[in-house]
Order: structure tokens, then sequence, then C-alpha cells
């Protein structure tokens, strides 16, 4: 009975065509696919946006040039310049980049800034609604904690409203080193936040934390529409998870800080001495967070990138529809390259019929290409 489910699943996996069918199917391998702008060195490049039809471009904070390219052609259309970190495309298809002290430029693909204004907290990510109207992924920072917020701004008048926030208090992360006083701090493991405003089509944009198996959906105008609770089951910390927690922070602190090393090395303390510590000190809460990313397909079905007690290089993904029905389960395959579904940077971006999305192979950045 076994080999009849499992031949019934390979079965369905080799013949799916739609990203329903896929997810329904259980299994995901990215093989196969195509590789764009293969003559670049996209090595400091971390975000994708589409722009309109064919059109995507590719960017990064440390990136040289910005790359304006078709996906049909392969062809660089435009490359300039750019101040700041990028944060999304405007309605009018101008690049957005913030700097530390919150000046926001939006610029055309000349290269030259278009618009100009001011925002007084950092910003991740940016979904337009239209010319001037905007939902903000963005955060500002007190002496004790982080406060993510997503808000919903007129880039002309600079009128906003908060639609909803969320205070990170592991500010300075899960353990910290003070040079002056020569110690260790530690706080809580597994307890940094993060906010993710994904838009489910032209009309619905979806707001949702890690901390929590709900999500609200607003309309263009800021209304709550309604709420999802996902099924999801978040994992128990047990005593493998702390223990592996403890060794990655024992394998950063002795082998990559060399302020930390250095300075525990010349007073003889030894692991052991600061394994101690962290047992004493070091605090868990009862569960892992609900997920690490969220991502939004072209139909509007909604991947939840969970944690899982696997090791190996597959990632797991929650599917639903935009209607909150659960697609299934789906193991993510990566080929013959390393990928991280992280939220860090814009990696990842949907197409018409694909998944666009940058990755390591043989320590060389492409820009990969998945056909559903």
């Amino acid at each position: 009975m076994k080999k009849m489910i499992l031949l019934l699943v390979l079965v369905i996996s080799l013949f799916a065509t739609t990203p329903e069918e896929i997810y329904k199917s259980g299994e995901m391998k990215l093989d196969n696919c195509v590789i764009h702008l293969s003559g670049k060195d996209l090595e400091n490049y971390n975000k994708i946006y589409h722009v309109e039809g064919s059109e995507y471009l590719i960017t990064g904070r440390k990136a040289d040039k910005v790359l304006v390219f078709d996906i049909q052609t392969d062809e660089i259309l435009h490359s300039f310049e750019v101040k700041g970190d990028a944060f999304g495309l405007t309605y009018d298809k101008l690049l957005a980049t913030s700097d530390v002290a919150g000046n926001i430029r939006m610029y055309g693909f000349d290269g030259k800034v278009k618009r100009k204004t001011v925002i007084d907290y950092g910003v991740f990510n940016m979904i337009p609604l239209d010319k001037d109207n905007v939902i903000l992924e963005g955060f500002t920072t007190t002496q004790s904690s982080i406060k993510y917020v997503a808000m919903l701004r007129n880039l002309e008048t600079q009128k906003e409203q908060e639609l909803e926030s969320l205070y990170d208090k592991s500010f300075g992360g899960t353990w910290s080193y003070l040079v002056q006083e020569k110690k260790f701090v530690f706080n809580t493991a597994y307890s940094s936040c993060n906010l993710y405003i994904r838009k489910i089509d032209e009309n619905n944009i979806l707001v949702a934390n890690n901390m929590s198996k709900n999500a609200n959906v607003y309309d263009n105008k800021g209304k709550k529409i309604k709420t999802l609770e996902f099924r999801l089951d978040p994992i128990k910390i047990d005593d493998k998870i702390k223990d592996d927690y403890y060794k990655n922070i024992l394998e950063v602190v002795y082998r990559n800080d060399d302020i930390t090393r250095n300075w525990y090395e010349n007073n003889e303390l030894s692991e052991e001495d600061l394994l101690s510590k962290m047992k004493n000190e070091l605090k868990f809460p009862e569960y892992m967070p609900y997920m690490y990313n969220l991502l939004v397909d072209m139909n509007g079905n909604i991947l939840i990138f969970t944690y899982t007690m696997d090791d190996s290089r597959e990632f797991y993904a929650f599917a639903f529809n935009k209607n909150n029905e659960f697609l299934g389960k789906v193991k993510i395959f990566p080929d013959d390259y390393e990928m991280n579904f992280s939220r860090v940077g814009m990696r990842f971006v949907f197409t018409e019929n694909s998944l666009l999305f940058l990755a390591t192979e043989n320590d060389k950045t492409k820009l990969f290409e998945y056909k559903f």
C-alpha cells in the first residue's frame, strides 16, 4: 500500500504543470533551470523586482550597478548607479532607495533622481498601491527593542497610517559581547521578530509576522477586510535543539569572531566555561517561530516556509490559496547549487509562469529560472 501511495505521488509530481498541482504533489525539484545573465558577476546582487512584461531588475547594496533586463531575450536594457539601498519599485516604475539618514530617492532607469522624500525610520520593502500611496515594511529602534511596522503612506503629502506593528525585545541579538566590560550577555533564543508584507492580487495586501499563525488582509485603501488563520504547528524546542544552538554560538565565538576568541584565549577561558554560562543564562521559548519567510506566487497562493528538524538541503513550505484553503506541504529540492529562502534580500520573484531566483553554484552567484 505504501509503495502504491509513493508511486502515485511520484506520478503526480512528474506530470504536475501548475503551481497548485505541484504543491499538492508534495515535491518541487528546482532542476532543469535556465540561467540568465550568465556572463555577469552577480556576487553582490540579492534583490529581484518585476518591472513590467518580461522586464526585471536586479540590484544589491554592494552591487556596482542596477541591471534592468529582458527575461525572454536576456538583453540588458538599462544599467545605472544609485545611492543607498533599494527597497522597491514605485507605481510609475521608479526604483526607491534609502540611506541611513532617511533620505528616500526614486530613480528612473536613466539613473536620474525623479522624486525625493525623507522618512524617519528604516525601510525594508514597499508595495505600491497607486502613484502616491504605498505600503511600507519598516522599523524603528530604541535602546531596548526594535519596532517593526507596516505603514500606509502617501509619498506626496507624507501622511501615513500604521496598519500593524510588532516589538522585538531581543534587540542586540540572542547574545552579544560587550567589549569594554569584556563579558557576554545572553538574551532569548529564537525570539527575533519579522514582519512581512506581500501582495496577493491587485487589490489586496497580506500582512503577517513570524510569531503568529494569523495574518491580516488589507485592501488598497488600508482597510482590514479579513484575518487568515493558517494551519501551522510550530516545533517544540527540546534538548537537542538547545544543544545544537549552543554549538552554533560556540562555532561563531571560537572560529569566526576574532575579538571574542582572542579575549577568551588570552584569559584562558575554555569553551566549557562559555557553554556553562550559556546554559545558565540563555532562555528558550517553548516553541520555534511559526515561519522564517512567506512568499506569494503568481496565482496569489501563499507559501509559508517553516522550521524543521531535518538537517538536509531541502526546504519545507505550507501552501495555501488566497482563500486560505490548504493545498499541501511541499518539500523543495534545490539542484546542484546553494540557495536560501530566508527573508534576507528579495532573492525570489514569481513570473507569469516561473520562479526567478538568485543562488550560488561553484562559488558563483547566478540568476536561475525554474519554469512550471
